[in-house]
């Protein structure tokens, strides 16, 4: 009897597969008003079996839509062996000797059904892929969740140091790309302040009097502030570290100037912080099982 079903069952599968069902013919817009006619009953009633025959209809995974890997154990990546259309676009890294993509990004796509994963020919099931994963140094749960959880959202996430290589990589960075005409501007920019500032004094020298005794008022009044006003604070308990990843939003198609400095934070406490970058800072804090993610601004208090 198993069999049987099980011979139906392939049947039914193997017919929705060569019939695939491309569009569902709904016979009209629904009303805003109530319609108890029996014209408008019948209606309801097609549209109803319609989307039945819908739900009914199987869903198949075709395996050719799914790139394959190799799992590399002495490497900790995993090799693409075959590759489909947009994974390069989001994921991994080609180089001389071939495509690899990283645990995490490995983990994902073989949960989002788009990789097929071996080791010895032999295919890995999800729970073997996490069991490889979470193995991995410096790669727990945590950081998988945060990585995740970003990527669903639309975001790339990419490893900071990856980016970091490819932005280096024969390639000028952003802030010295222009370093002759910035040179020459600043020039221009010097030998006018000098200028004005010869002009300043020819006119300050007229009454030197009176601005010396305007700035010991001045002095006077900022020593009262001093004494009084916030003081400038520098955590001493932040550790400087690169960021986890760089996230790269919805619009940007760069692939080498990010959004986000992201760092995940395994505990409630943020420590981490990169003051030689210009990007903004993105924390993620794991309460349990809900990933949290936080940004916050370096707000200095000005030292009068």
């Amino acid at each position: 009897m198993c069999d049987l079903n099980m011979e139906e069952e392939a049947k039914v599968i193997v017919n929705d597969h060569k019939h695939p069902l491309t569009k569902i013919n709904f016979l009209g817009p629904k009303q805003f008003f109530k319609d108890t006619s029996t014209e408008r009953q019948e209606l309801v009633t097609k549209n109803l079996q319609v989307l039945e025959l819908a739900l009914k209809h199987k869903k198949v995974d075709k395996r050719c839509a799914r790139s394959k890997a190799e799992w590399i154990a002495s490497l900790k990546l995993a090799k693409v062996e075959k590759v489909v259309k947009g994974l390069l676009e989001t994921f991994g890294y080609q180089d001389k000797s071939g495509i690899y993509v990283y645990p995490e990004e490995m983990l994902y796509l073989v949960e989002m059904n788009k990789m097929e994963v071996f080791v010895n020919n032999v295919p890995l099931t999800v729970q073997e892929c996490f069991h490889i994963v979470l193995n991995v140094p410096n790669m727990t749960l945590t950081k998988y969740q945060a990585y995740k959880k970003l990527v669903l959202q639309g975001n790339r996430v990419i490893r900071y140091n990856e980016v970091v290589r490819k932005r280096n990589n024969g390639k000028i960075p952003k802030e010295n790309s222009n370093t002759c005409g910035d040179t020459r501007k600043r020039k221009l920019e010097d030998e006018t302040d000098q200028v004005q500032e010869k002009r300043a004094r020819a006119e300050e020298s007229d009454d030197s009097e009176n601005d010396e005794r305007a700035d010991e008022y001045i002095r006077r009044i900022f020593e009262k502030l001093r004494s009084s006003c916030p003081k400038e604070y520098s955590s001493k308990e932040t550790l400087e570290t690169c960021p986890d990843y760089c996230v790269f939003t919805k619009n940007n198609n760069s692939r080498v100037e990010w959004d986000f400095n992201l760092y995940i934070c395994e505990s409630d406490v943020i420590n981490h912080t990169n003051t030689n970058s210009t990007k903004p800072e993105l924390y993620a804090i794991c309460s349990g099982d809900n990933i949290a993610f936080y940004r916050m601004g370096q707000v200095c208090l000005p030292h009068i």
